[in-house]
């Protein structure tokens, strides 16, 4: 079988060839064939496939963040150490409000040795950008679950707005960007248009009140 890929077209949508499952929120499936277009400048009327919109509204592709961020930084602990990049994270807000033990929202931002080793992993798993990862002590890095077939989700409402394209398994991305994502395994997509940090999903759309009535 054809290894699932994405790629991201400057200005303009995704093209996604050989994934066989595209599901939303609720896992419910959606039409989904060898190739085909997703939108992500937003503004489609048949989210999630593209309509041509970006073509209209003005959407640019450029990644505007701060790339001196850029830095997956090692928090060791006892029997585990936790990785986390900040610069990849999409703010789902699960780490602080699942294990606030363990993340905190102040410094030091995480404490590797403030819950069970079982709560800390299955955590790291569920953070839907790959931004956390972990490797027990005297083992390799674990980048996160491989899930067979691979697939991608519309985000499910978090914090009352719909967010990014999660993917889940080993899907390659390429197109005009500055680098692959921080796990093969995993990745949040921007899909209203507005991340500064595109491909990827920084957040924003919590902050543009992004809706999908096509997604509920």
């Amino acid at each position: 079988m054809r290894k699932p890929k994405i790629k991201a077209f400057e200005n303009g949508p995704f093209l996604v060839t050989n994934v066989v499952k595209l599901v939303n929120a609720q896992g419910k499936a959606l039409e989904c064939t060898d190739e085909m277009y997703l939108c992500r400048c937003g503004g489609s009327s048949d989210k999630p496939y593209c309509d041509g919109t970006h073509k209209t509204n003005g959407f640019k592709s450029e990644n505007t963040s701060d790339h001196i961020k850029n830095k997956t930084k090692a928090y060791e602990g006892t029997e585990i150490t936790i990785y986390d990049n900040r610069n990849i994270c999409a703010h789902r807000g699960y780490c602080t409000g699942e294990l606030p033990s363990v993340f905190k929202k102040t410094k030091p931002w995480i404490d590797p040795d403030g819950d069970t080793i079982e709560k800390i992993m299955a955590l790291c798993d569920k953070c839907p950008s790959g931004a956390l990862t972990y490797a027990l002590k005297n083992e390799k890095r674990n980048m996160g679950p491989e899930i067979k077939p691979a697939q991608i989700r519309l985000s499910e409402r978090h914090f009352g707005f719909h967010g990014p394209y999660d993917t889940s398994g080993a899907i390659e991305i390429e197109g005009p960007m500055e680098r692959q994502p921080e796990s093969p395994l995993k990745m949040t997509l921007c899909r209203c248009g507005h991340s500064n940090n595109k491909p990827y999903c920084s957040g924003v759309h919590n902050d543009i009140e992004f809706e999908d009535k096509n997604n509920e």
